[in-house]
């Protein structure tokens, strides 16, 4: 999908490592080896979101080192934008797709908050009825992909709803969070366990 929005899939590859990567720097070569790119167009491409402050660089020796810029105006929305298409949201769509009746899926916690280091997890949660061995095989096949454990939570609907009822400490804090949303409507999410959904 970013690729539709982005001429480039040079600058969609490197977009979607430095997003979800924020804390971590990169040199030329080390991205040429991980994105499989020319060098040539990973220059080209380096030197555009530098030019527009979305990424920003520091020389060491002769190594130029690349980090994005958490500062720039349009670093949370674009980051939004990529986990919901080229970094995660475009695999976990299409994974779930197939595992049953997936309602609301989502994104939660440091990921979604942008609060995220290189250590952090992506905490994934589903709303419906999931085969979870099949689930199971899709977040493997994304782990080895982006590198990170994925913690997956799946409920169903009256299950969500009955726990949010009682006040369920861990629920009642992801409602409350920042979410990404993957499946379904947040709006829809939310009125889970409220009364005129009962």
């Amino acid at each position: 999908m970013l690729e539709k929005l982005f001429s480039s899939r040079v600058r969609v590859k490197l977009l979607t490592t430095f997003l979800l990567n924020a804390d971590s720097r990169f040199y030329t070569r080390q991205l040429e080896r991980l994105l499989g790119a020319s060098l040539r167009s990973l220059q080209r491409e380096l030197y555009n979101l530098e030019a527009i402050g979305l990424l920003s660089s520091q020389r060491e020796g002769n190594i130029k080192y690349y980090t994005v810029n958490r500062e720039h105006p349009i670093y949370p929305e674009l980051k939004r934008i990529v986990i919901k298409t080229a970094g995660l949201g475009d695999v976990l769509r299409r994974g779930l797709a197939h595992l049953g009746t997936v309602e609301q899926a989502f994104i939660y916690g440091s990921l979604a908050a942008g609060d995220e280091d290189i250590w952090s997890d992506v905490d994934l949660m589903a709303i419906g009825q999931v085969d979870l061995l099949q689930l199971a095989s899709v977040v493997s096949q994304l782990e080895e992909t982006l590198g990170r454990e994925v913690n997956y939570v799946v409920y169903g609907r009256e299950e969500a709803a009955t726990k949010l009822r009682q006040g369920d400490p861990f629920l009642s804090n992801v409602w409350a969070g920042t979410k990404v949303m993957l499946i379904g409507k947040e709006d829809d999410l939310l009125r889970i366990g409220t009364p005129e959904q009962d």
